[in-house]
């Protein structure tokens, strides 16, 4: 795993929903949505199994 820095980028893979770090404390992680409306806890070993670093640059997935 890489090391995580705050204010770096991350898609969900279930929602599509991009988060920016927030804080990171021990082995969690405190992300929140663009908005500013929602945030999230996962633990390090978590994220890259739902989450996907990106850029502003990337457009989000397309579901169906």
């Amino acid at each position: 795993m890489t090391s995580l820095k705050k204010g770096e980028l991350w898609r969900s893979h279930l929602t599509g929903m991009v988060y920016r770090i927030k804080t990171i404390k021990d082995q969690m992680v405190v992300m929140e949505s663009l908005n500013g409306l929602n945030q999230v806890l996962t633990s390090k070993e978590n994220l890259n199994l739902f989450y996907e670093m990106t850029s502003y640059l990337e457009t989000p997935p397309q579901y169906k």
